[in-house]
């Protein structure tokens, strides 16, 4: 797991590549260091798996460490949103700023994603179906958002 941290506009901005997996731990610890007062913006778009370590240890990392602190997730991937699927109580749901949702053109077969803030989508068909980026024809959502997004129901 790579951690990279930059400061935008007031917010110090986290971004994550690689599995949060076995080495979650490690990484997040050095991570804390790392963290001053400033509102946190998690980048999620560079995460390619999640298993039960990963999820032991993000849990704990936000519950233990972020505790009051005020925090937000974006460009969130399918990798992490069906980790957010496990939660009680839709518990990141409102944090979410913006999702990453992967389309095939109907077309040209172009595979590509798309970053659609949640203040644009009002309901999870709003991202069935998007622009192809390589012809412009239409393109199909690989996942079926109304599934893969049931943990933001009540955010539409």
């Amino acid at each position: 797991m790579k951690i990279s941290v930059r400061k935008e506009e007031g917010e110090t901005v986290v971004e994550f590549a690689g599995a949060f997996g076995e080495d979650l731990d490690a990484a997040l610890e050095k991570l804390q260091r790392k963290l001053k007062v400033d509102p946190i913006a998690f980048d999620m778009s560079g995460i390619t798996s999640v298993n039960s370590f990963g999820i032991r240890s993000w849990t704990n990392f936000l519950a233990h460490e972020l505790d009051g602190r005020a925090y937000k997730f974006r460009r969130c991937g399918p990798a992490i949103t069906e980790y957010f699927q496990l939660l009680p109580g839709k518990m990141h749901a409102e944090r979410i700023e913006s999702l990453d949702f992967a389309y095939r053109c109907n077309q040209c077969r172009h595979e590509f994603e798309g970053t659609f803030p949640m203040a644009e989508v009002t309901k999870a068909s709003d991202l069935e179906q998007a622009s192809c980026v390589a012809c412009g024809g239409i393109a199909t959502a690989i996942l079926d958002p109304e599934d893969h997004l049931a943990f933001l129901e009540n955010r539409f």
